[in-house]
């Protein structure tokens, strides 16, 4: 059966590089199959000529053995490792994340391959592994854009920047045909034109950022002729750019720095005093403080309705902004978050595992 292309040249790569001597054409190909099924003649000569070419435009220094004139030798070939293998690489941590979100940072089926193969390459000469996907970095809460929806979602405190790109790359890439006219619009300062909520919307692009596992850019509406922050996920269809290069000018940093707080997490505003099972609960964790027995004890002060932690649990004072973010929080964590304290929180967390349970039930009896 013939091979692919692709694996004739793997193959003639192979053959051409594990060799110390230079091979003919003839000692080649008994080494690669696709050859030797083919009969000698000029077709094969040309299949040969063009997979060398092929070769040499991916990189690789295909070194001759001219024959000697007049003699019955033919032309060798051999590949030097030393100039096709990579030198070892040296990466910290956070290079290897960065190269991984780079190459992850939308969905392009015409890039995929492209991206794979040379984090495979740099994988192999790492000394620093590369690392996979953590479902577990990325934490997920609600603020509001200037459109009025709700926006972006993380959990209360956020994740290390480093951690919410790499969450980012693993698990939200954003369409290429959102991002990419999206960045030649800002190198190229030029109006971006797409759809959001259902309305048409015109934009001079002055910022693209990520918080929270989310993508927005930053700009100038020129319908609502005023500043506004839209959600790459929530864009509609694809970004065109219309209009010549150079078209407007972007404000100061102040200004932009200010548009992008819209998406910051808002400050913790309340503390509820919650026990954790050991070794769970690490999104709440990150949003909270321990708790001593002693500093728990302080606080409480007799005060009526509080529970006592159970064996195996720590307590935690847990800042939130939002009471229904920080219930839903709790709730997930299911048997292993309990609220210590009365008051909204509590009542929020019951409420909300009464609905979940009732619903079951109902839909126990009907199935």
């Amino acid at each position: 059966m013939a091979q692919s292309r692709t694996e004739r040249l793997v193959n003639l790569a192979i053959a051409l590089q594990q060799s110390k001597r230079f091979l003919t054409f003839h000692e080649i190909r008994q080494m690669v199959s696709d050859y030797a099924d083919q009969e000698e003649g000029e077709a094969l000569d040309k299949t040969f000529d063009r997979d060398k070419e092929e070769l040499r435009r991916l990189g690789f220094d295909i070194e001759v053995a001219a024959a000697t004139a007049g003699s019955d030798m033919r032309d060798a070939y051999r590949i030097s490792r030393d100039q096709s293998y990579l030198p070892a690489l040296d990466l910290t941590a956070q290079q290897a994340v960065l190269l991984n979100l780079a190459a992850t940072l939308w969905h392009d089926p015409s890039l995929d391959q492209g991206m794979s193969w040379a984090l495979a390459k740099l994988d192999a000469v790492s000394r620093t592994e590369l690392p996979t996907a953590d479902p577990g970095l990325a934490e997920t809460a609600s603020t509001g854009d200037s459109t009025g929806e709700p926006a972006s979602e993380s959990a209360p405190g956020g994740n290390p920047p480093l951690a919410q790109s790499w969450a980012l790359a693993t698990g939200r890439a954003v369409d290429a045909q959102v991002m990419e006219p999206l960045l030649q619009g800002l190198e190229q300062a030029q109006l971006a034109k797409f759809g959001y909520h259902g309305r048409p919307r015109q934009l001079e692009p002055w910022r693209l950022a990520t918080r929270a596992g989310a993508w927005y850019v930053l700009g100038y509406e020129r319908q609502a002729a005023a500043p506004r922050l839209y959600k790459l996920s929530r864009i509609e269809g694809p970004v065109r750019l219309a209009g010549p290069p150079a078209a407007f000018s972007r404000p100061d940093d102040a200004l932009i720095e200010q548009g992008l707080r819209q998406i910051e997490p808002p400050a913790p505003r309340e503390t509820v005093f919650v026990a954790l099972r050991a070794d769970a609960g690490a999104a709440l964790r990150r949003a909270a403080r321990p708790v001593s027995p002693e500093q728990l004890a302080d606080h409480r002060a007799d005060q009526p309705g509080w529970i006592t932690p159970p064996q195996g649990f720590a307590v935690w004072a847990l800042g939130y902004a939002r009471l229904d973010r920080v219930v839903s929080d709790i709730c997930a964590e299911g048997p292993d978050a309990l609220v210590l304290e009365p008051g909204p929180v509590r009542d929020g967390v019951i409420a909300q595992l009464r609905l979940v349970a009732s619903w079951k039930e109902h839909h126990v009896q009907v199935g």
